[in-house]
């Protein structure tokens, strides 16, 4: 977690850690420390497509029941912030996480999840949720007489 509080960016030790991580069996991870590495490196822009390949990946193994609205924000800006290794199951996975529990988000969480839905431009995907979305509101304006 303190690798983004870090007052020196140390590329060859940044570099190593994504080697590491890449070579790993991510599945002994928790998902909140998964999340957490993914978020950090994204922050830092360390890693490549290998290194998120492999955690995106595992990530989108989880059952989405075990996910916390904070690692899904968090996975979410990784992927906002990373744009390029975005994985499409795990966008949808967690969409549909977002939308199935949108009551028990922080305002922070709640802003943060939705402002990476917009930029990952995830809204064209509500359709694979497999749900009713709420209708939309009727256009507001004057009575017509």
């Amino acid at each position: 977690h303190a690798f983004s509080r870090l007052s020196c960016y140390n590329l060859p030790l940044f570099q190593n850690l994504v080697k590491r991580v890449a070579s790993e069996d991510l599945t002994a991870y928790k998902l909140y420390e998964l999340g957490v590495l993914c978020h950090n490196f994204a922050k830092l822009k360390s890693g490549g497509e290998k290194v998120y390949s492999a955690m995106f990946g595992e990530l989108a193994k989880r059952p989405a029941e075990v996910w916390e609205p904070k690692a899904v924000a968090q996975v979410l800006d990784a992927m906002r912030r990373r744009q390029m290794f975005s994985h499409p199951d795990l966008l949808v996975l967690l969409f549909q996480r977002f939308f199935n529990t949108l009551p028990s988000y922080s305002v922070h969480s709640l802003t943060q999840a939705s402002w990476c839905l917009v930029e990952l431009d995830a809204l064209d995907r509500a359709e694979e949720l497999h749900q009713e979305l709420p209708p939309d509101e009727a256009p507001q304006g004057f009575p017509q007489a």
